[in-house]
Parts: C-alpha cells; sequence; structure tokens
C-alpha cells in the first residue's frame, strides 16, 4: 500500500506543473448496490441486493485533450445478503471499505455546460471492518465482529481487496450524476484449503465463497 501512494504522488508530480491550472477536483454521494452471488460449500444460496453507501473525494488530471488520469479516495460498503436455506434465516455480511481507485478517462464536452465522461482502471482497497448479522430459525438476531470472530466462528475475511472499475459521469455546468459498478478479482473470505483435514477442513469447507461485484450510483459536485 506503501508504494501505491508513492507511485500516485509521483504520477501527480509529473503531470501537476503543466496542468495545474485545469486540474479538476470533485467530490460524490450516493447508494451501492452490492450484487454479487455468495456461495457455502459450492451451494448457492437465496442471495438478495445488499444496499450500502459511496462516497469519495477526487482528482482528475488532463494529460492530453479531453483524455484525463484521476484517483482519489472512496468510502464504500459492500457485503452480501441472503436468506440462508429459508426467508426466515437471514444472512448479511456488511464490510467497509477505504479505496483507492486509479483510472484512465476520457471527457466528451457536448456543449460549454454539458459533458459526459467515461473512465476505467484498477482500484485497490482496504477493509476499514467487517459485521456478520444472522438470524436463526427461531428468529435471534446474532452479531460478530468478523475480524475478530469470523462468521459464526468460523472463518475471517481478507483485510485487502482488489478489482476493476467502470465509471459514466453526465455533467451539467459543476454537478453531475454518475453511474458506475465494482468487478471484485479476490474472493471476500481468505482461502484456507490447504487445511484440508480432520474438522477443520470440514470447518474451512463451508466458508461463505463470493467476490465484491456492484454497482453505485449518486450525485456530485466538481470544483
Amino acid at each position: 500500500m506503501k508504494k501505491l501512494f508513492v507511485t500516485l504522488g509521483a504520477l501527480l508530480l509529473v503531470v501537476l506543473p503543466a496542468k495545474a491550472q485545469i486540474v479538476n477536483f470533485r467530490v460524490e454521494a450516493g447508494a451501492s448496490f452490492n450484487v454479487g452471488k455468495m456461495e457455502i460449500a459450492n451451494i448457492e444460496l437465496n442471495n438478495k441486493t445488499r444496499a450500502g453507501y459511496h462516497f469519495g473525494a477526487y482528482v482528475d488530471v488532463p494529460v492530453y485533450n479531453n483524455l484525463y488520469l484521476g484517483s482519489g479516495l472512496t468510502f464504500a460498503m459492500k457485503g452480501a445478503s441472503n436468506s440462508g436455506v429459508n426467508e426466515k434465516n437471514d444472512i448479511n455480511l456488511t464490510l467497509h471499505y477505504l479505496q483507492i481507485p486509479i483510472n484512465v478517462g476520457y471527457k466528451f464536452q457536448l456543449s460549454p455546460s454539458i459533458s459526459v465522461a467515461l473512465q476505467t482502471g484498477p482500484y485497490f482497497a482496504v477493509a476499514l471492518g467487517a459485521t456478520s448479522s444472522t438470524k436463526g430459525f427461531d428468529g435471534a438476531k446474532q452479531s460478530y465482529n468478523l475480524f475478530k470472530d469470523g462468521v459464526t466462528n468460523l472463518t475471517k475475511p481478507n483485510r485487502f481487496d482488489m478489482g476493476w472499475g467502470l465509471d459514466a459521469r453526465a455533467m451539467y455546468s459543476h454537478y453531475y450524476v454518475f453511474l458506475g459498478a465494482d468487478f471484485g478479482f479476490l474472493e471476500v473470505f481468505k482461502d484456507n484449503s490447504g487445511d484440508n483435514k480432520g474438522i477443520s477442513g470440514v470447518v474451512n469447507s463451508l466458508k461463505p465463497s463470493f467476490k465484491n461485484t456492484l454497482i453505485h450510483v449518486g450525485l456530485g459536485v466538481q470544483f
């Protein structure tokens, strides 16, 4: 992560001097909807859309004509929600991420006040916190700190995640609406496949399996 910050800082130092007068800063906020599918022991559960938040602050640095590089910080809630084996047996996994996207984008200027921007690139994320809440067959609810207890004390999530993002913005003057998607590359929960003997092997085979796949939508302002 330290190397990532150094690389990003060096990139901005190279580009900023020539383009400092037209660097674009922006902030945005909206909702996210995780549409990834969660499985346990290779059996797909009754997955439901998991709603969360998405907000962040970014800088877009022009490179050539309407081509730009963009990065910043995103705070996002991700996770999964399903009804287990029946509608009364809910399982909700919630993870809060600090995320750094590194995008290449292109801005289409349709008029002096109207433009459209498309961007894509990788992102790197670290989970700041994670919880699991379950509702048993009897309706009783239980909550766990995933990094401390794991999911029902069986397995714990990865702290880091990475993936690929896509975003589109429609801008009017300094304001815009955005629609985007994140496609996680890594399993959210740790791979314990190497431990496959005895009781621990049975337990590890029951770990949830899913990747962060979500869409986000909202509003922003550019300075």
